[in-house]
This record gives structure tokens, C-alpha cells and sequence, in this order.
């Protein structure tokens, strides 16, 4: 057992989380992490939007936020996005992924 979830993340298989002596939550680690990732991709960028790609983002659900263009959808929808910031040189595509961590207080928060 362990309250390090970062280190349980690393090394184990499979995690059981107790809340009050009662567990609430046992499955393989990629598993539980999986099921509580999101399905946000969030995509950097070198240089500036300009509107008329802003309004396509816009219009397929996506948002500038903190520099960087948030698309909450489905992997299909992504490619559009992609497709919409072409030619612009990209620095990063992410999808948001939970941790143990927010797992844990999604779970008992």
C-alpha cells in the first residue's frame, strides 16, 4: 500500500482505491487511468490565428486557451482541426490524460 500515487502510477499492474476501508475502485492501473482521461487534445502552435481559422475552430467546438487551442472531441474530429491549422508549423498535439492522482480525487473528491 501506498499514499505516493505517482509511484503506485510507475510500478504496479493493477490499483484497488479504499475510501473509509471500503474499496471503491480495483482494476489494472492503465485501465483506471484510461477511464477517467478526458477526450480534450490540446494543440500548440508556432505563430498567430488568424480569423477566419479561429472561426473554423470555433465553429468545430474548439477554443484558444492559454496559448494553446483546446478541441474537445473525437480523434476524426482532430484531423479536421489539423487540417484547418495547416500550413502552421506545430509544436506539441496532446490528449488529455488523467493520473492516479486525479483519479484518486475524482473518486472521493
Amino acid at each position: 500500500t501506498t499514499h505516493q500515487l505517482n509511484v503506485a502510477q510507475e510500478i504496479a499492474d493493477r490499483v484497488a482505491i479504499i475510501q473509509q476501508g471500503q474499496i471503491i475502485a480495483l482494476e489494472p492501473t492503465r485501465q483506471i487511468i484510461q477511464r477517467f482521461s478526458g477526450s480534450t487534445y490540446a494543440i500548440a502552435i508556432e505563430g498567430c490565428l488568424d480569423q477566419v481559422r479561429l472561426s473554423k475552430l470555433e465553429a468545430l467546438g474548439g477554443v484558444v486557451q492559454k496559448g494553446e487551442i483546446l478541441y474537445p472531441g473525437t480523434p476524426e474530429g482532430l484531423y479536421q482541426v489539423l487540417q484547418i491549422l495547416n500550413p502552421l508549423p506545430l509544436v506539441q498535439v496532446k490528449k488529455d490524460e488523467a493520473d492516479l492522482t486525479k483519479v484518486f480525487l475524482k473518486l472521493v473528491g
